[in-house]
């Protein structure tokens, strides 16, 4: 699913700041601690033609349901034959006071 989602020529900046490409995007999702749940509240979708864009915030729980960690995301997706594809992603992590 994550390699037909996102597009070869993807580029994102993680919530660390990182700059990934489609490969190492591919390579730090797959490797997420299995004792950390996440979860995408607030998201929401425009689409404008071709383009699409999602925004939204990306929860990680432990499993006892504290929160240890919260990004808001930006997603920039483009319809090419008949399927979106991924094509930018910005993330930021919210900063609890």
């Amino acid at each position: 699913f994550l390699i037909n989602l996102y597009d070869d020529e993807f580029h994102g900046i993680i919530a660390s700041g990182q700059s990934v490409d489609k490969a190492k995007i591919i390579e730090f999702l797959e490797t997420s601690n299995p004792h950390v749940l996440q979860s995408i509240e607030d998201i929401k979708a425009k689409v404008y033609g071709v383009v699409a864009v999602t925004t939204g915030k990306l929860v990680s729980k432990s499993k006892s349901g504290s929160i240890i960690g919260q990004s808001r995301f930006t997603h920039i997706y483009l319809r090419k034959s008949d399927q979106w594809k991924m094509i930018e992603s910005q993330g930021t992590v919210i900063i609890q006071e």
